[in-house]
């Protein structure tokens, strides 16, 4: 289970003159894996140098299933992040950097997955576009299991807020 690819040498990463890649990894209950729990959260850790005084460096994910079908796309612009990422949308001095995606707990199905990392500079020009550097497979715990164990339809499991209420009572609103 490597759960990481390391480029060493900036010469020889995959990019150009202006970015290249460093580093993809999965990071999962604190170490680096390529086995995932399905009740953990998955941390995609992007690693790349920036060669380009003030360039405009847009991080993106996809997540593939294990037919090659799109889960999702993923980029660290704000109206597409949860938090705040202080380095979208503002001039990168040169240096290594690191961009980190957080996949929930509870989210994906079991399953393998790959993915494909996407660098852009000034969001719509893709300088690297790096099909499935990593994969990585989801594995079953029981802990979404407790009550149905059958089959699964799906490439994601989320857990979602439901809720039954009584809308009126009695043997004659059945047979109203």
């Amino acid at each position: 289970s490597v759960g990481e690819k390391v480029w060493p040498d900036h010469a020889s990463a995959p990019g150009s003159d202006k970015v290249r890649l460093h580093a993809v990894r999965i990071v999962s209950d604190g170490a680096v894996t390529s086995d995932i729990e399905i009740d953990k959260e998955i941390l995609i850790e992007i690693e790349f140098w920036n060669m380009q005084p003030d360039a405009n460096i847009t991080t993106s994910i996809h997540l593939l299933d294990q037919m090659g079908v799109g889960v999702l796309a993923s980029l660290n612009a704000h109206s597409a992040n949860l938090i705040e990422d202080d380095w979208f949308g503002k001039p990168h001095i040169p240096g290594l950097y690191k961009t980190s995606c957080t996949i929930p707990a509870n989210f994906l199905n079991e399953g393998r997955y790959s993915i494909n990392v996407i660098l852009l500079i000034n969001i719509n020009d893709p300088e690297i576009y790096n099909k499935e550097v990593l994969s990585f497979t989801v594995y079953e715990t029981g802990e979404m299991r407790k009550e149905y164990t059958g089959y699964w339809l799906g490439v994601v499991r989320p857990r979602l807020a439901w809720n039954t209420q009584l809308l009126r009572g009695g043997i004659e609103e059945i047979s109203a």
